[in-house]
């Protein structure tokens, strides 16, 4: 590991501290009062604080050094959390989320972040001179615990006042760009190391000594009044790979005795230590040495309510990994490339027709099955942590437009693949900020209707087959289907003759530069966001529908593939080229009947269904020859079917979507390419894209689709 991949960790883990802090945030600002949001923001500026003060980056320890000392005194209850500290509160969120962006070897403030922060540090000093004092206590960091019964026994406690910090580092600290030397002495900052005793016994003989390989262990009596949660922050970093123990003072003696077991310098190695330091009298390292800890008097003991489990110790192990994501995309790829290698293998074996063979190229296709579906699961992300950044979105957006908004969310635990999210991210902030701006009245709007005054939006996500939808709802006034379909005569959109069904009104909103507001705000009134929204939603293969009821509200309904890598698709051969079609879409396949007189597209009668089909050949101008059998693959599409003529149905496949070129970027028949287990390239057809050219060639005027 280099400089850039430790900084990357620091940024990293600080954007998930501060995401977390915005949502502990919202939490408190409709309950100041909540200790464990109080102490959550605490500890995820602090942590900040701690590890930006061990890189070197000195605005930010400088600036989350002083939100540090606001919070510490709500959280000691020394002062009250008001409206003006919580808007404090995210603002500070804010401009520490920008010097993270910031952040490279080193971190140097311009002229308007230097301000900023100044006025920030300003502020936080006037909270801290204004606010009120509050007497109450909000939580105690340690219970007192211990039992009336006379004839109980418990572990003896121990005589040690001093925290008593083991740490035998990783040997491959120092090519992580870590030196302990960094760590303890930020330690001395908030507290005073006693004594330092350093392990020889870690130190191998000369001939293997590796200069870059860090060897020193150290035994630390530290004195701080701090609860526990400041050691804990400051040592993160040092945990993985680490032989790491942290006792508080009068532990037990079960604690000592637990690290005197497992301590990988030797036991004598680890008394002698306790001995110099004088941490435990004579009489208890006797005791730790014959393992006779019990009492039958009974001592109160102190355990940490938050960050000391198991009598204090903090024990190694690591249940996540931290990957780079490119590293997963990269395995994604391979097992690509692994599938596309085992059809063309099984293809050949086919042919051979050796049974045995046979046998073994079905069970390598189980384990590839296998492979691919548990490489495309480490993609998989939960959508909440996407959910629960809007949050914050629709706050700020109902502060500025004087609404009250609540938002509430369903479904966060549904897991979708993280490249699907990072895309889908964008257009659903511009429904949101439509619903917003458009959709939800007033407070006294509402009153007038009978509504309550509070505005409710809802995002709710759940998995379909193949598929995730996502329901953004609002109860506002609706869309007005008669004023957007004026605005769409008036600019040419529709002839003033043309029956419209009511989705096909609503989706006349998706038209570039398409706005039925009045006034042009910071907000919306220029036309420009929800092309841009369905633009996205199609550009990842999905789907997006609106349904509206006046004065009741609106929803949008996303349809999204769960990952963008390898699907399972159905392939089809027309005029001897290859496409593949989504399985998830394809609803059933049927002899073909169809007249075409000299065009692409006609219509069928399919057990008294009117359904509109189109010839692909021909849609393609694909050289064709008359006599080739031919087929009608039924497709279903926004809960619509229509036909596509094939020449060959080929059956189930797995394919490895692979992007086309940026020539083809306005081509709507192509979502993109696969390689065949033959070598073959086949198209990957895009479904909303034929779908399109359905209604584009009046095939909606007998009412089938519509």
């Amino acid at each position: 590991m280099n400089l850039s991949e430790v900084r990357d960790i620091f940024i990293s883990e600080s954007e998930e501290l501060l995401s977390s802090m915005e949502s502990f945030l919202l939490i408190l600002e409709k309950d100041s009062k909540n200790s464990e949001g109080i102490h959550s923001v605490f500890r995820a500026i602090h942590t900040i604080k701690g590890t930006s003060g061990m890189f070197g980056y000195e605005p930010i320890e400088k600036f989350t050094h002083e939100v540090e000392t606001f919070l510490d005194r709500i959280r000691s209850g020394k002062q009250n959390l008001t409206k003006e500290g919580i808007e404090f509160l995210f603002l500070a969120c804010d401009h520490i989320h920008k010097l993270v962006e910031m952040v490279g070897d080193t971190l140097i403030l311009d002229e308007r972040n230097s301000r900023k922060q100044a006025e920030l540090m300003n502020l936080a000093k006037k909270l801290l001179a204004d606010s009120p004092a509050s007497q109450t206590d909000l939580s105690s960091n340690f219970d007192l615990q211990g039992s009336n019964d006379p004839s109980s026994k418990t572990t003896r406690r121990s005589s040690s006042s001093f925290w008593q910090i083991t740490l035998i580092p990783n040997l491959h600290l120092f090519e992580s760009g870590m030196d302990p030397f960094t760590f303890l002495k930020y330690l001395s900052q908030s507290g005073a190391v006693k004594h330092l005793y350093v392990y020889p016994e870690t130190i191998p003989d000369w001939s293997e000594f590796n200069p870059e390989h860090c060897y020193l262990g150290f035994e630390i009596s530290y004195e701080s009044s701090s609860n526990g949660e400041e050691i804990h922050s400051t040592l993160e970093f040092l945990k993985t790979g680490s032989y790491l123990k942290i006792l508080p003072p009068h532990c037990d003696l079960e604690s000592f005795f637990e690290n005197y077991k497992t301590f990988p310098g030797g036991k004598e190695a680890y008394l002698n230590a306790l001995e110099i330091q004088k941490s435990l009298t004579a009489e208890e390292i006797e005791l730790l040495k014959n393992g006779d800890l019990i009492s039958d008097n009974v001592i109160p003991s102190y355990h940490s309510s938050e960050n000391e489990k198991e009598t204090g110790t903090l024990k190694m192990q690591t249940k996540t990994l931290r990957v780079d994501s490119s590293k997963i995309d990269t395995l994604i790829g391979l097992v690509g490339e692994l599938i596309t290698q085992e059809a063309n293998l099984s293809r050949k074996i086919i042919d051979t027709e050796d049974t045995q063979l046979i046998e073994s190229s079905e069970s390598l296709y189980r384990l590839v099955s296998e492979i691919r579906e548990f490489a495309l699961s480490l993609r998989m992300v939960p959508i909440a942590d996407l959910f629960e950044k809007y949050k914050r979105v629709v706050r700020d957006l109902s502060k500025e437009l004087k609404k009250e908004v609540e938002l509430e969310i369903f479904g966060g635990e549904t897991e979708l693949d993280r490249s699907v999210i990072e895309k889908i991210a964008d257009p659903i902030v511009h429904i949101l900020r439509n619903a917003l701006d458009h959709g939800i009245e007033t407070s006294e709007e509402r009153l007038r209707k009978g509504k309550s005054k509070t505005g409710k939006l809802q995002i709710q996500a759940s998995h379909g087959t193949g598929s995730i939808l996502i329901e953004i709802r609002d109860d506002g006034k609706g869309l007005d289907a008669d004023r957007i379909r004026a605005k769409a005569i008036e600019k040419g959109l529709v002839g003033k003759d043309q029956i419209l069904s009511e989705s096909e009104i609503y989706s006349l909103i998706f038209q570039p530069g398409f706005s039925t507001a009045e006034q042009i705000t910071n907000l919306s009134g220029r036309g420009v966001g929800m092309d841009v929204v369905l633009r996205n939603i199609e550009s990842l293969r999905g789907s997006v529908q609106v349904q509206s009821v006046k004065d009741q509200g609106s929803s949008f309904f996303i349809r999204l593939p769960l990952t963008l890598a390898i699907i399972d698709g159905f392939l089809v051969k027309a005029s001897q080229t290859y496409f593949i079609v989504p399985m998830q879409i394809v609803r059933e396949t049927v002899k073909s009947e169809v007249a075409f007189n000299g065009s692409f597209s006609s219509t069928m009668n399919l057990r008294g269904e009117l359904l509109p089909v189109l010839h692909l050949s021909g849609l393609l101008s694909l050289n064709s020859n008359g006599h080739d059998k031919e087929n009608i693959l039924i497709l279903e599409y926004e809960d619509k079917s229509f036909g596509v003529i094939v020449n060959e149905l080929q059956g189930e496949v797995q394919s490895v979507i692979r992007p086309m070129s940026e020539i083809f970027k306005n081509v709507k028949c192509f979502s993109g390419t696969s390689i065949l287990g033959s070598g073959e390239i086949a198209f990957i057809l895009d479904v909303p894209g034929l779908y399109g050219l359905v209604k584009e060639h009046d095939l909606t005027k007998t009412g089938e689709i519509a």
